[in-house]
């Protein structure tokens, strides 16, 4: 990390233990880790961020992530989202440093151990560069890509950062076979697991669903075709905006939908979508952990390796 290029620029990874799909998921085991770890880790690459925080609400992770060397900071058990959270840990660095408080907030998600930290360095720079950004989020072009080829994605970023040769490359990448009856692509553009994104001519988000996104009627018309857009579980904001997003009551569709995104837009906060070619593997439900279960990251870079 450096503070010397974005200084303004915090995270705050919100972990809560008690997901109704994968309970205390965020200390499940990948590569002898737990995943907190490893999202902790890979945010630690950024060189755009100054400070990261883990807001918990259990004491159990507050233990583990402690142990780590991590930032921990405990919150209520009583918000809606992981942007609730992290607005709470925003309230309290203002009230510690009212002169120094982060300008920039970036929420990452804290099952998400492959997220790379040149995204998070472009989410930073664009909020710093642009002031009309009060909230931004990415989105990939949603390909049929496998799990072996999101592994080499993200390798590739840590060999660079670690400056690795061809020849050592060859320990870092291997084989990742999928499962016994499971299929090695991962589009699933209908899996309600996978939120989709659609953008408008001025590169802010129209609308986050669960659901396909868009219909294509005329699918026998290639030319009126739209590339889908998956979403990806990484949020930057103004201080002000975090101020704002909380005041809201969760929306309709955020209830709907079980995604926070939709309470920013209902309450008319645009939210800048960045498209990028990053492919992540997140981890919703069990079956999604037994997926990238193989895979290892190096201690020093967060090289990934396969058992």
């Amino acid at each position: 990390m450096s503070n010397t290029l974005f200084s303004s620029v915090a995270i705050v990874i919100p972990a809560r233990w008690g997901s109704t799909r994968f309970p205390g998921k965020l200390l499940h085991p990948l590569g002898g880790r737990p995943l907190i770890q490893h999202v902790w880790e890979r945010c630690s690459l950024a060189r755009s961020i100054s400070r990261i925080i883990i807001a918990v609400d259990d004491e159990r992770l507050a233990t583990v992530a402690k142990e780590f060397g991590a930032e921990v900071v405990m919150t209520s058990l009583k918000h809606q989202s992981g942007t609730d959270r992290v607005a709470e840990v925003a309230d309290l660095l203002k009230k510690q440093s009212p002169a120094s408080y982060p300008s920039h907030f970036i929420n990452v998600q804290g099952d998400e151990p492959l997220i790379e930290p040149e995204l998070i360095d472009r989410l930073a720079q664009a909020m710093l560069e642009d002031p009309s950004i009060e909230m931004i989020t990415a989105a990939t072009p949603f390909e049929d890509i496998s799990h072996q080829e999101i592994v080499q994605s993200a390798t590739q970023q840590t060999m660079e950062c670690n400056q690795t040769t061809a020849a050592q490359s060859d320990h870092f990448i291997q084989v990742f076979p999928p499962q016994e009856g499971k299929s090695e692509r991962v589009s699933h553009r209908n899996d309600p697991n996978i939120v989709k994104v659609v953008v408008g001519s001025l590169g802010n988000a129209l609308y986050f669903s669960r659901s396909a996104l868009p219909y294509h009627r005329d699918s026998h018309d290639p030319e009126s075709a739209v590339t889908p857009l998956l979403h990806l579980g990484i949020y930057g904001f103004q201080y002000e905006t975090l101020k704002k997003f909380v005041q809201f009551s969760p929306s309709p569709l955020e209830r709907c939908e079980k995604l926070e995104q939709l309470r920013a837009l209902e309450y008319g906060i645009p939210i800048r979508v960045l498209i990028t070619n990053h492919r992540a593997l997140g981890v919703d439900t069990p079956e999604d952990a037994r997926r990238i279960e193989g895979v290892y990251f190096n201690h020093h870079c967060g090289a990934i390796v396969t058992s």
